[in-house]
């Protein structure tokens, strides 16, 4: 056996239904977690505002439209977490994390798509860069 197999072997983590998963409703972690409601919907609001001022564009609404989706998600989320302390339920907190996961994935693949894009137009430009200077007449 080795050491990875060894380690999940050993394992506390239980996620079968017998055995739920429970979270301790002290105060801090209730104002911790309406910090984090509050903090997300303020988050989501900015960044649906942010999308819309992108979608004035026509390119850019190809990125806009994807930033108020996070932005609705986001804002979802924050109001799934303060249900959660309204009503002590575990389904709520559970809907907060399940919306927030779907808003980072949604966040990660623009986050690729942007870096992938810019590295192109770095090599474009500089490729142009170095072939404008490598001109015989050209004088710098």
């Amino acid at each position: 056996m080795n050491d990875l197999e060894e380690l999940y072997s050993k394992s506390s983590f239980d996620t079968s239904k017998e055995n739920p998963m429970t979270v301790q409703l002290d105060e801090v972690f209730k104002k911790k977690l309406g910090f984090l409601g509050t903090f997300q919907q303020v988050m989501g609001v900015l960044a649906i505002i942010y999308g819309a001022f992108l979608c004035i564009g026509i390119f850019t609404a190809i990125v806009g439209v994807p930033v108020i989706l996070v932005g609705i998600k986001v804002f979802k989320s924050g109001g799934a977490y303060k249900d959660a302390l309204m009503n002590s339920s575990g389904e709520d907190l559970k809907r907060g994390l399940c919306e927030l996961s779907d808003a980072s994935k949604i966040y990660l693949v623009l986050l690729i798509i942007g870096i992938v894009v810019s590295v192109i137009i770095c090599i474009f430009f500089m490729g142009a860069m170095i072939a404008a200077l490598s001109q015989p007449d050209y004088y710098y």
